[in-house]
């Protein structure tokens, strides 16, 4: 191969690749057939589970996800936390409080009718009364209520959870579960997606801007070649 195109060839996969890298970490968009699920506590590859909500049904999480119907319409999400511990409390009894996780540019379509609390600095951890959480939250939203229903623009996509009882198990033995496969990204080949739950995504579907700075290196890569080529008519 001619050593300039050799060197422009290699050029524009390197741009092509800076360019693309963002979309490697894009959501993986939840397909309409999961839209209506239930994961349980005392399926492992479900949820991890600690105490009495990994026992028998003692806790589970389900969504009911519509479609928009109309262009422009929002999507309706409903979530629902039957929560049961060892003192025979249920819900709400058996629920402090849950967290779900959302995209950063996340946005409700309408106010929600339950009381929720946004990330502090830092995130939601296990520092501020989240025992047993794998990892910090930094973008999601907090609610004691076990039963919610909220619009948004956002598609869902496959994400995580995290809930605490209220009840049993005190400092010393918390009960708490999040889901199985809590911060992993899945990919295709992890259907039926059981480790993970469906959220809200980014608003329009899933779409990941590029980074600016990813613009700014590919273009100074382009730059590098055009100015070798023009180096070189000269």
């Amino acid at each position: 191969m001619n050593p300039l195109l050799k060197r422009k060839f290699i050029v524009l996969l390197a741009v092509g690749a800076v360019l693309l890298l963002p979309l490697a970490a894009q959501a993986l968009v939840v397909d309409p057939a999961f839209y209506t699920v239930t994961r349980v506590g005392s399926d492992p590859n479900q949820i991890t589970a600690t105490g009495a909500w990994a026992e028998n049904s003692n806790f589970s999480i389900s969504w009911v996800i519509t479609a928009p119907v109309n262009p422009g319409d929002p999507f309706t999400y409903h979530y629902e936390i039957f929560a049961q511990d060892g003192t025979g409390a249920s819900n709400p009894g058996g629920l402090s409080h849950w967290i779900l996780t959302v995209s950063p540019n996340f946005e409700f379509a309408a106010t929600p009718s339950f009381a929720y609390e946004t990330p502090p600095p830092g995130g939601f951890s296990t520092a501020n009364g989240n025992p047993g959480l794998p990892s910090a939250i930094l973008s999601g939203f907090k609610t004691a209520a076990g039963d919610i229903t909220f619009t948004s623009f956002n598609a869902p996509v496959w994400g995580d959870f995290y809930a605490k009882d209220g009840n049993a198990g005190g400092i010393d033995n918390p009960v708490y579960a999040y889901n199985a496969m809590f911060g992993v990204t899945p990919t295709s080949g992890d259907s039926p997606f059981d480790g993970w739950i469906a959220r809200p995504d980014s608003k329009g579907g899933g779409f990941v801007p590029v980074p600016p700075t990813a613009w700014l290196l590919g273009s100074g890569l382009v730059g590098l070649l055009l100015l070798g080529r023009r180096r070189k008519t000269r």
